[in-house]
């Protein structure tokens, strides 16, 4: 009886693939560098995103006292 499944052998397939195209759970090299500055990129977007949202917020802090502080014609007393 033949091997079938992950580890069955398909002439002219690479090394390293089971038949059904997907790759095999072998270890890979890893590449420390590249994974660190994939990080730091992404905690960098991060951070970007959070300062924005904080400006924003701050923004609108901003004009709503503003839009307060003017007195209201319509009353009296000017507030």
């Amino acid at each position: 009886m033949g091997v079938t499944g992950a580890n069955a052998f398909t002439p002219g397939s690479p090394p390293g693939r089971n038949p059904d195209g997907g790759a095999t759970d072998i270890a890979r090299k890893p590449n420390y560098d590249f994974e660190r500055r994939e990080r730091e990129r992404n905690k960098a977007a991060e951070a970007a995103k959070k300062a924005a949202a904080k400006a924003e917020k701050r923004a609108a802090e901003q004009a709503a006292p503003e839009a307060k502080a003017e007195p209201d014609p319509e009353r009296p007393d000017g507030s």
